[in-house]
């Protein structure tokens, strides 16, 4: 029978569980490594991409610090961690957040007064026991159960699971990562009906991709008017002195022309061509 650790962290991946109970275990042994004076003086907030950032008391630690110590500190918390998961540590200057234990819960619900189904709790043991280091194995375990009743707290506060992902999530109608991935996915539809007609005005947008606004229309028109703009300028860098615009570099100016003016290509004049490409690329721009 296949240990049931094979196929516990491969699911723990695919709901960022293990991610999560990675990085909070990097924020967990940051008093044991820095000892109690360091300690009482600095305070780990976050590890966002593989950068652990620490707020400290004064300006004084972060020089301090960061010079002295950073590089012992990464050294011994991967050492402890078994794997790389901290690459740099950047010290925050003041002021200092106070400790997680000291703070008031926001419904003023102990963590410690959340319980946990006797199923959530075997979970994390049986997780843990793939852990080698008896110390590790214990810190993993305890991270693990206060993420699960910090969601338990959030259900208990009226937090919903994410339609899309089963995030939970406390306003909206779904967790703020599926927001801002539909969001980027509809600015990339809006933006390819663009490239093929360029011309078209937010209300004929609209009206072929209906929840297109009139915000997602510019904001995904600025994007492709700032990528085409700097794909002419650097090739006006490298042309010669008197050439003019041709084959590819013909399309992007003429697509940029009709997105600032909203006209089809036989609707252009030379006056809104100078308007769009201005008076260092206009000259460029074939007549006739």
């Amino acid at each position: 029978m296949r240990r049931v650790n094979e196929f516990l962290v491969p699911m723990m991946e695919r709901m960022d569980l293990y991610q999560r109970c990675r990085d909070n275990l990097a924020l967990q042994v940051w008093d044991d490594v820095v000892g109690p004076h360091v300690r009482r003086n600095t305070a780990p907030i976050a590890l966002k991409g593989g950068i652990l950032f620490v707020k400290t008391a004064s300006s004084a630690w972060v020089s301090e610090l960061t010079m002295g110590f950073r590089h012992i500190y990464i050294a011994d918390i991967n050492r402890r961690l078994g794997e790389e998961v901290v690459k740099d540590i950047r010290f925050l200057p003041p002021p200092m957040p106070q400790r997680a234990r000291e703070k008031e819960t926001p419904a003023g619900i102990p963590l410690s007064a959340v319980p946990l189904t006797a199923e959530q709790a075997a979970l994390a043991e049986e997780v843990a026991a793939a852990i080698a280091s008896d110390e590790m194995r214990e810190v993993f375990e305890r991270c693990m159960r206060k993420g699960m009743q910090e969601d338990e707290r959030r259900r208990m506060e009226g937090w919903k699971p994410c339609p899309d992902c089963g995030e939970l999530f406390e306003h909206g109608q779904r967790c703020v990562r599926c927001r801002n991935q539909g969001r980027d996915a509809l600015h990339a539809s809006i933006r390819e009906v663009l490239e093929q007609a360029p011309w078209l005005s937010s209300a004929e947008v609209k009206a072929r991709i209906p929840e297109a606004t009139r915000v997602d229309y510019e904001r995904a028109k600025r994007r492709l008017q700032h990528r085409l703009r700097r794909r002419l300028d650097k090739w006006a860098s490298k042309a010669g002195e008197n050439e003019r615009f041709s084959g590819a570099a013909l399309s992007q100016a003429l697509a940029y022309c009709m997105l600032r003016t909203g006209k089809v290509p036989h609707q252009l004049a030379p006056s809104d061509v100078r308007f769009a490409l201005g008076a260092a690329l206009a000259p460029r721009f074939p007549t006739g």
